[in-house]
């Protein structure tokens, strides 16, 4: 049985014109569209986006808006939202890195560590003693072997269609998934981690 949880999609287009400076001493409503800046930003696979540089006529500072996902760091959200997981469900940072490395999604460990400390809650969230004894195998093709409750387990990275990114836990029974999916769950939904248990992964209704 096989355990879902789905990172939201890399929206490289999404970019929001904002409202007025962000800095604190202005918060002029007056700005302008300066230049377009080209970001490489790792993510599964690495690619590169436009952010937006705008100038604010009150204040005269200029700004960068970058597109639904990305932020200043080098790494996208969903990527640093897959650390951070990985890391509450047990692993260390330098498992952590380790696996990223394996699902061909390179994370060192002090970004591990960064993704982590930097990563915000709307309620407390425990570390779960879920995942340990990482394998990873040889040519693995973004899969790693751990164990879960003394099982070993497959962790499989995958794409769909719509350019979600899927981590993919296979458990030994539907038991297995369903007791993982119960306590993941509170985590998953503050990292805005969708989860499905299931073999076949069931496409939310309006996706194309």
């Amino acid at each position: 049985m096989a355990l879902h949880l789905i990172l939201p999609q890399f929206e490289a287009g999404s970019i929001v014109p904002p409202s007025h400076c962000p800095r604190r001493d202005c918060r002029g409503k007056m700005l302008r569209l300066h230049q377009q800046v080209v970001k490489p930003v790792r993510d599964s696979p690495d690619r590169s986006v436009v952010a937006y540089r705008y100038q604010c006529l009150t204040c005269g500072r200029t700004f960068r808006v970058y597109p639904h996902g990305v932020s200043n760091a080098h790494t996208s959200r969903r990527v640093q939202h897959l650390a951070v997981l990985l890391y509450f469900l047990g692993l260390s940072y330098g498992a952590v890195a380790e696996v990223m490395d394996a699902l061909k999604v390179y994370l060192s460990k002090s970004r591990v560590y960064e993704a982590v400390r930097s990563a915000s809650f709307n309620a407390p969230v425990a570390r779960l003693p879920i995942l340990r004894n990482v394998n990873v195998p040889h040519r693995s093709n973004r899969r790693v072997v751990l164990e879960c409750y003394n099982h070993k387990v497959l962790l499989e990275l995958t794409h769909d269609p719509t350019d979600r990114l899927i981590l993919t836990l296979h458990t030994a029974s539907a038991e297995d998934a369903r007791r993982c999916s119960e306590l993941i769950q509170p985590l998953a939904e503050a990292l805005g981690i969708e989860m499905q248990v299931g073999n076949e992964l069931v496409r939310a209704v309006g996706v194309a």
